[in-house]
């Protein structure tokens, strides 16, 4: 311990680093008096943090403090360290805290959730009224620790929480979408009957991501869109509501060059469902003839057989006539032979005269 005090940053850093090993190998000993020995020196490693002025020895201590440590950490005493941490100016001590609380929630709930419900309604106003953007980013992030690692204090705040995440995940910033999404990707393991609620509105902005420029964004939107789709049970429908989503993600497992970002393609397509394909094609078939129906009818001005019987002899003329004038408002394949349905309807034209 005497090697903390050291004008050496590096000494003091491998100090640490061995205090901490040694810590949880004497508890693993059970040596006789050795929980109040490791409670002084946690304590003293606490208050070293605190004071400590090298941001560097600061990551090493706070990085140290693994799951043994627990058992100690449940204490009143030493929570009230890790209370004032929460407010510490480094950021990833901060978020390194909220874990280890995480763990302690279980534990001592009572001492550890108030703190945290502060904390969080304090980053959720951050992320709406602040025009910072590191501040936004910082807050985003820890906000969606706080959902992973804390999931009890969700449910009080789910429908403020859904708006935000919108809002963030929708963003024209990295960053803030990138938080946004891993939040979402959280909430849905938390709150997934409730998000079921809200998949038409959050699926087209996840699935809009899944083509987007940065690699990390690209895979954390697939890790949400797997989550969401998984814990709302919205099996199949993604496919059936966006009908270019198979075939888009089919073409980028093939061109997607990174190896994680292909499995977690393959990973959303058994998970979404093996949709039949026969109904699939069917159901997009549909959606074409609706689509050309609701063109037709837009266009369609006149009924030329409205009114004439089936024996009549304009009956005929009239109904190919009503075909061709069909023809002649298509972009497909018949668009090579508008200059023959022309002629043949200005030649119909010409006899029913």
């Amino acid at each position: 311990m005497k090697y903390l005090d050291s004008t050496d940053v590096e000494v003091r850093r491998e100090a640490v680093i061995s205090c901490a090993t040694h810590l949880i190998s004497l508890h693993s000993h059970k040596m006789e008096h050795s929980s109040k020995l490791i409670i002084d020196i946690i304590q003293r490693l606490l208050k070293f943090l605190l004071t400590e002025k090298n941001l560097s020895v600061r990551h090493a201590i706070i990085n140290s403090f693994t799951e043994d440590y627990d058992i100690f950490f449940s204490h009143p005493q030493m929570m009230r360290y890790l209370i004032i941490l929460l407010h510490d100016s480094d950021f990833k001590i901060r978020v390194r805290v909220i874990s280890i609380l995480g763990r302690l929630s279980k534990i001592n709930p009572g001492y550890v959730l108030p703190e945290i419900r502060n904390v969080f309604v304090e980053n959720l106003q951050k992320i709406r009224m602040s025009e910072d953007i590191i501040t936004k980013e910082e807050s985003s992030d820890i906000f969606a620790v706080i959902i992973k690692e804390i999931p009890q204090i969700v449910h009080t705040y789910t429908e403020s929480i859904v708006k935000v995440l919108t809002n963030l995940s929708s963003s024209q910033s990295t960053n803030l979408s990138l938080y946004g999404l891993q939040a979402l990707g959280n909430m849905s393991l938390v709150e997934g009957n409730y998000l079921k609620n809200h998949i038409e509105q959050l699926l087209p902005i996840v699935i809009e991501c899944i083509d987007d420029a940065s690699y990390k964004k690209r895979v954390v939107a697939m890790r949400t869109l797997a989550d969401l789709v998984m814990n709302t049970g919205s099996v199949i429908e993604p496919f059936l509501k966006y009908p270019d989503l198979l075939e888009r993600l089919l073409t980028k497992v093939v061109q997607e060059k990174d190896r994680e970002a292909r499995i977690l393609l393959i990973k959303i397509l058994g998970v979404v469902g093996a949709v039949d394909h026969f109904s699939y094609n069917k159901y997009q078939i549909g959606l074409i003839e609706e689509e050309n129906s609701r063109n037709t009818d837009e266009n369609q001005t006149t009924d030329f057989t409205e009114g004439l019987s089936l024996k009549s002899s304009e009956y005929y003329p009239a109904f190919t006539l009503k075909l061709l004038i069909k023809l002649l408002g298509t972009t497909g394949p018949m668009i090579h032979f508008q200059r023959d349905v022309v002629f043949s309807t200005m030649k119909i034209l010409k006899n029913m005269e």
